[in-house]
Protein backbone atom coordinates (compact mmCIF):
# COMPACT_ATOMS: atom_id res chain seq x y z
CA UNK A 1 0.00 0.00 0.00
CA UNK A 2 2.71 2.33 0.92
CA UNK A 3 4.69 1.76 -2.31
CA UNK A 4 1.15 2.87 -3.72
CA UNK A 5 0.60 6.38 -2.63
CA UNK A 6 4.84 6.75 -3.23
CA UNK A 7 3.84 6.71 -7.44
CA UNK A 8 1.24 8.67 -6.76
CA UNK A 9 3.14 11.35 -5.23
CA UNK A 10 5.69 11.24 -7.67
CA UNK A 11 2.99 10.94 -10.65
CA UNK A 12 1.11 14.04 -9.21
CA UNK A 13 4.32 16.06 -8.61
CA UNK A 14 5.74 15.58 -12.34
CA UNK A 15 2.05 16.47 -13.35
CA UNK A 16 2.56 19.58 -11.65
CA UNK A 17 6.12 20.09 -12.77
CA UNK A 18 5.02 19.62 -16.38
CA UNK A 19 2.00 22.50 -16.21
CA UNK A 20 4.59 24.82 -14.67
CA UNK A 21 6.72 24.46 -17.01
CA UNK A 22 4.21 23.99 -19.83
CA UNK A 23 3.20 27.76 -18.73
CA UNK A 24 7.06 29.56 -18.45
CA UNK A 25 6.92 28.17 -21.74
CA UNK A 26 4.23 30.05 -22.90
CA UNK A 27 5.21 33.20 -21.55
CA UNK A 28 8.53 32.95 -22.97
CA UNK A 29 6.87 32.42 -26.59
CA UNK A 30 4.49 35.23 -25.90
CA UNK A 31 7.20 38.05 -25.34
CA UNK A 32 9.17 36.41 -28.53
CA UNK A 33 6.33 37.24 -30.76
CA UNK A 34 6.65 40.55 -29.40
CA UNK A 35 9.87 41.06 -31.24
CA UNK A 36 9.31 38.34 -33.67
CA UNK A 37 6.40 40.74 -35.14
CA UNK A 38 8.82 43.81 -35.77
CA UNK A 39 11.19 41.89 -37.58
CA UNK A 40 8.56 39.69 -40.06
CA UNK A 41 4.83 40.79 -40.30
CA UNK A 42 2.26 37.76 -39.83
CA UNK A 43 -1.50 37.05 -39.84
CA UNK A 44 -2.73 35.63 -36.54
CA UNK A 45 -3.09 32.21 -38.04
CA UNK A 46 1.00 32.83 -39.56
CA UNK A 47 1.61 33.74 -35.79
CA UNK A 48 -0.10 30.74 -34.29
CA UNK A 49 1.11 28.56 -36.48
CA UNK A 50 4.87 29.15 -35.82
CA UNK A 51 3.77 29.20 -31.60
CA UNK A 52 2.77 25.75 -32.20
CA UNK A 53 5.30 24.57 -34.53
CA UNK A 54 7.86 25.18 -32.02
CA UNK A 55 5.91 24.45 -29.35
CA UNK A 56 5.40 20.64 -31.38
CA UNK A 57 8.90 20.75 -31.67
CA UNK A 58 9.83 21.03 -27.56
CA UNK A 59 7.91 17.79 -27.07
Amino acid sequence: MKQTKGYVYIIMILGALGGILYGYDLGVMNAAVIFINKEIIMSHGQESLLLGSVLGGAL
